[in-house]
């Protein structure tokens, strides 16, 4: 597998079509189209390039594609292939979440093993992921910005329910597979065609 080294901060699908920036909380949550918007709505620029954008599960399933030419978002097949490989080769980190990890950005934390602990160690694989927060699909944050700094989650194409899309978290302590609502705002991390 050959995995594009930053979050998509794509505005438009592949055909040139425009996803639509939700900046509105009730807006983003009641939207059954492709939407995408950037954490806290931020406008700079390396902010944005840095964490990339974030997106809900129907711009992942719009059949216009946002990823690259070449490029495609990835299966949870795929996604569990890669966590096999990192958890049999860890290099100098201690798990697969440290070792996918970036070394820099991450929230301090003290706990031995959590991606935030001796980050020195992070990021064997070179896989660079950033904790870019999410928007929020859960009834106490409906539609709001949460833990950048302490999480990553991306989408998976592959869907588990009309309401709910399989999706990757990378937290303290590791990553796993999970099912979230199709109205979270979450990273997209592309795979090459092969």
């Amino acid at each position: 597998q050959t995995w594009m080294a930053e979050n998509l901060y794509a505005t438009h699908y592949r055909d040139g079509s425009s996803i639509p920036n939700i900046t509105d909380s009730i807006t983003w949550w009641t939207l059954t189209t492709g939407g995408q918007c950037t954490y806290n709505n931020t406008t700079v620029t390396d902010s944005i390039i840095k964490y990339g954008r974030l997106y809900n599960w129907h711009t992942v399933s719009d059949n216009r594609n946002i990823a690259p030419i070449g490029w495609h978002i990835p299966t949870k097949k795929e996604i569990e292939i890669l966590k096999d490989y990192v958890s049999n080769n860890l290099g100098i980190s201690q798990n697969t979440a440290k070792a996918i990890s970036s070394s820099i950005f991450w929230n301090t934390d003290t706990i031995v093993g959590t991606v935030g602990n001796n980050c020195k160690i992070n990021n064997s694989t070179g896989f660079s992921a950033l904790p870019s927060g999410q928007r929020s699909s859960t009834n106490n944050y409906l539609g709001e910005f949460v833990y950048l700094g302490n999480d990553c989650n991306w989408w998976t194409a592959t869907s588990y329910s009309s309401d709910m899309s399989e999706s990757w978290n990378l937290s303290d302590p590791d990553t796993e597979l999970r099912v979230s609502d199709k109205h979270d705002g979450f990273s997209i991390r592309c795979v090459k065609d092969y």
